[in-house]
């Protein structure tokens, strides 16, 4: 794949994510609110954290192949308003980031750039497991 080819495919996977992880900022914000347990609000908020620094490593890596900030479209954001339509979308936002994040590292190539997506990757795999198990004891 021509590097042109290659820079044009990562700036659409970073515009993408970008776009998912704002959204899960606001998912999670929401989320906590309407949240029964205090252990659950608690994790959402650490995941929302989480997401916000997930949000700048990939606005760095934005800049750095476009040497230009990211504008997203605001009105992308709709959200769900229950609790449980807002965990089902969050459980299945979380695995389609980790394929977007795992199809990005394979077209960097350099080393540090797949490293700091890989670790992403891996952390939005640890956010799934645990709103999986929030998923779990809230449908009981």
């Amino acid at each position: 794949m021509a590097w042109e080819q290659r820079r044009q495919e990562i700036l659409e996977i970073l515009g993408e994510s970008l776009t998912a992880e704002k959204k899960a900022v606001k998912i999670y914000e929401l989320m906590a609110e309407r949240a029964g347990a205090i252990d659950d609000k608690e994790d959402i908020l650490a995941i929302r954290t989480g997401e916000q620094k997930h949000y700048l490593i990939l606005t760095q890596l934005y800049r750095e192949q476009c040497g230009d900030n990211f504008h997203y479209d605001p009105s992308s954001l709709a959200l769900p308003q229950r609790f449980g339509d807002m965990l089902q979308l969050a459980v299945y936002e979380k695995l389609a980031a980790v394929r977007r994040y795992q199809r990005l590292q394979n077209l960097y190539s350099c080393n540090r750039s797949k490293a700091q997506v890989a670790a992403i990757a891996s952390e939005e795999k640890e956010h799934a497991r645990i709103l999986g198990g929030i998923h779990m004891a809230y449908r009981r």
